[in-house]
């Protein structure tokens, strides 16, 4: 049996014996079960939240920092397929003790640091004036406006506010060399697109509904001195339930966790519950978190290999294993 949204919803509002109470208590069953949700999905994001096919970037000569996926939670893996190698991250603090100069080296992207978020897919290629338009002809007025804050060539902060006039193009006034934050007014009825470079860089869009997005980032450690290609398989945010027959990413029946996760959640709002409901509904998300991890486990058939091992007949090179047979 699959468990949707509302089905996962009637099941605590049962246990509150609110089922056809206050809207108000639904809303908030709602909350909690998205939260939940959230919470657990990420936990266990590596087991089901697999994006199905490799990422491309095709990196520029000179250019160490790229966008990620918006949808990216973690990543796993960074392949170089040019040299046809496997990158190293190298966490920030291994900066100041690493053997390469990342600030001047360069050459093929072997490393790379996870380097923040962007507002944006692509900065300006050289600063200069934005673009801004709607897909639809009703985003028109004060009511559709976009506020872009960035960076001009001088180092200040700037803001731009563009009012749409839906598929015309609008063209900003002030040069950005980088985008910091982009806000929309409100809810639009047209895709937004953001270019620069007159149109050569497309700097973001976003649909109707969506109020922003935040790309991870990477920095290679090495500048780029010809392009190459890389590519990446990543774990994705999990959605948002929203709809009352959306399926939640735990899988079913695991998924009713996500039921005793939000009561315990509603036990921290109102604290006129029990301890003895408390402690009961505590009781039942132990047992779902032991019967999850126990489906989620990563060898569990018969002939099963362990995941670490190394051969000891290997080698090493520049620090990274080399295995006999490879």
């Amino acid at each position: 049996m699959i468990y949707t949204f509302d089905a996962l919803r009637r099941q605590v509002l049962r246990e509150l014996d609110e089922e056809d109470d206050a809207p108000s208590t639904k809303a908030l069953a709602s909350d909690f079960l998205n939260q939940a949700h959230q919470m657990r999905s990420l936990a266990y994001s590596q087991y089901f939240l697999l994006h199905p096919k490799p990422m491309v970037i095709q990196t520029l000569q000179g250019v160490q920092r790229y966008t990620l996926n918006p949808m990216v939670a973690n990543i796993l893996y960074l392949r170089n397929d040019t040299a046809e190698l496997l990158m190293r991250e190298i966490p920030n603090r291994g900066l100041s003790t690493g053997s390469f100069d990342w600030v001047s080296e360069k050459g093929s992207a072997s490393e790379f640091m996870f380097w923040g978020h962007s507002p944006v897919k692509s900065q300006p290629a050289t600063p200069g004036v934005l673009t801004v338009q709607s897909s639809s002809n009703s985003d028109i007025g004060t009511a559709f406006q976009v506020a872009v804050k960035g960076i001009n060539p001088e180092g200040d902060v700037m803001v731009e506010i563009f009012t749409l006039e839906g598929h015309t193009p609008i063209t900003g006034y002030y040069p950005f060399e980088e985008i910091i934050s982009v806000t929309k007014s409100g809810e639009f009825s047209g895709i937004l697109t953001i270019t620069a470079d007159a149109g050569q860089t497309l700097v973001l869009t976003l649909s109707s509904i969506e109020m922003g997005k935040q790309y991870r980032q990477i920095f290679l450690a090495q500048s780029p001195d010809v392009p190459e290609t890389l590519s990446y398989r990543f774990f994705r945010k999990p959605l948002v339930l929203i709809n009352d027959y959306d399926v939640p990413e735990l899988p079913s029946p695991y998924s009713q966790l996500l039921v005793w996760d939000a009561l315990l959640l509603f036990a921290g709002y109102n604290t006129d519950i029990r301890q003895e409901t408390r402690a009961s509904w505590t009781i039942q998300q132990d047992h779902w978190v032991v019967a999850l991890e126990q489906y989620l486990k990563d060898s569990t058939v018969l002939g099963a290999e362990p995941l670490f091992v190394q051969d000891k007949e290997s080698t090493w090179n520049d620090n990274m294993p080399t295995f006999v047979g490879s």
